[in-house]
């Protein structure tokens, strides 16, 4: 898991706002040269989300902020699957969350959110 450092409100002033980007630490190895990995990742409260912002979880007290997954800089659906085939090394999936401001008003607090990353050999 990742915590984030705290954000402040002048960072999250408006819808769309993000502060606090740092990386997740997903790497993914294939047992052989060769192998081909299906990555994906979904939110584990709600599977059936396919924004990048997770589902606020157990412990979550504050409001009108959210975790946002990226992948290599870019907002990362949940859902989302990609290939994986550099072999039997391990690699860094380029995974990285941070906070983004939602329309809600804000308030001070806790955010947790939880992901599921799954890896499939094909």
């Amino acid at each position: 898991g990742v915590i984030l450092d705290p954000a402040r409100q002048p960072e999250l002033q408006r819808p769309g706002d993000t502060a606090g980007e740092e990386p997740l630490p997903a790497r993914v190895r294939c047992s052989r040269d060769g192998v081909v990995a299906e990555v994906g990742i979904d939110d584990a409260l709600d599977m059936g989300n396919t924004s990048s912002v997770l589902t606020p979880a157990a412990g979550t007290s504050a409001t009108g902020v959210g975790l946002q997954i990226l992948r290599n800089g870019v907002p990362l659906p949940m859902g989302s699957r990609w290939m994986f085939t550099d072999g039997a090394t391990w690699t860094d999936q380029g995974l990285s969350a941070r906070y983004i401001r939602t329309s809600d008003a804000l308030s001070a607090g806790d955010i947790v959110g939880e992901a599921i990353i799954t890896a499939t050999m094909k």
